[in-house]
């Protein structure tokens, strides 16, 4: 849990690049957190923070699988 608030912290451009980076993503298809990890070189727990983010400003949907959560970018 404490590498959570750690992100916190990080420079608010790094962040930036980061939502950027997923939401070109999203853009094209939806992906779960491991996918989307997993294309961008990210640790899950970092991708999750920003999405948690990500979900609370409006830019992106969850969509349920019978596995797990997937992520889309938000209709605008």
């Amino acid at each position: 849990m404490k590498h959570y608030t750690d992100f916190f912290y990080q420079n608010r451009r790094e962040t930036e690049k980061q939502r950027t980076r997923i939401l070109g993503l999203l853009k094209d298809e939806k992906l779960s957190v491991s996918q989307i990890a997993s294309k961008l070189n990210l640790d899950k727990p970092l991708v999750l923070w920003n999405l948690l983010g990500m979900l609370r400003w409006g830019q992106v949907d969850i969509h349920e699988s019978e596995q797990e959560l997937i992520f889309a970018s938000k209709e605008e």
